[in-house]
């Protein structure tokens, strides 16, 4: 079903309009705009006075940590720093659950449209449900199969977009190392961890299922956490496999 608005200001790539008629898709995309006319005759639209503005994007978010808001913004000693604030993020992170994370990544999506946001990049690195253990000698093999539940947590994600009505890029975040020169995971990062060939491998079955069942507010990209956590010659040669299963996805990388 198509919605109608009148808009009385709007603010469109060649500046202000005065009295332009929008077509809202269902999907929420805009299908026609037109500068000056009056309501069609028959047609209703509702009227939007004041002055409109294109929805903003957020561009790099991590869903899960919108628990930790209220608990890590202040300084309980001299002593606290990032540091500790990143151990309580690791402990938030291992406690969240695929219907955690739905229930909070919903609440975090309808704030971001409350303040103006309209799509979001989702920086996700969550991986393994309930899943902190090192890896066994078996899990290290390459073609290994996926932990059970390995993307329960993505799927957490959108369909907290679906629900919110946000535009949602899902970017699978590739997680390996702890620091420079490859330093192993600490106990508390492995929900993170995926060797390259299953963040592939994953990665390509839900840009499929996209593909099968498409959604114009959902897509798929990935991402590198930092050249810390992807050794340089694993980030090339897996984003070059990345080009080749979709040569448009967004890539994306935290850059300090």
């Amino acid at each position: 079903m198509t919605q109608r608005y009148l808009l009385d200001w709007a603010l469109l790539p060649q500046g202000w309009a005065r009295a332009v008629a929008v077509a809202v898709a269902q999907s929420g995309l805009v299908t026609a705009l037109e500068i000056g006319p009056a309501a069609p005759t028959g047609v209703s639209a509702e009227r939007v006075a004041g002055f409109t503005v294109p929805g903003v994007p957020n561009a790099h978010s991590h869903a899960f940590q919108r628990a930790l808001a209220g608990g890590a913004e202040y300084r309980a000693s001299a002593r606290d720093s990032f540091w500790t604030w990143r151990r309580a993020m690791y402990a938030l992170a291992n406690r969240i659950e695929p219907e955690d994370l739905e229930v909070i990544a919903t609440q975090l999506f309808i704030e971001m449209l409350k303040a103006g946001y309209t799509s979001v990049a989702e920086f996700h690195y969550l991986h393994r449900p309930g899943d902190s253990t090192p890896p066994t000698a078996a899990a290290r093999q390459p073609g290994a199969a996926p932990s059970p539940g390995n993307n329960a947590l993505w799927e957490a994600v959108r369909r907290a977009a679906r629900a919110s009505g946000i535009g949602l890029t899902l970017l699978p975040t590739l997680y390996q190392t702890a620091d420079f020169g490859g330093e192993p995971l600490r106990a508390e990062q492995m929900r993170f961890r995926m060797d390259s060939d299953e963040f592939l491998r994953a990665v390509e079955e839900r840009i499929a299922a996209d593909r099968r069942d498409p959604c114009p507010t959902l897509r798929t990209g990935a991402a590198f956490h930092s050249l810390r956590a992807v050794p340089m010659e694993t980030l090339r040669e897996t984003a070059s496999q990345l080009r080749r299963i979709d040569a448009t996805m967004p890539l994306h990388i935290h850059v300090a």
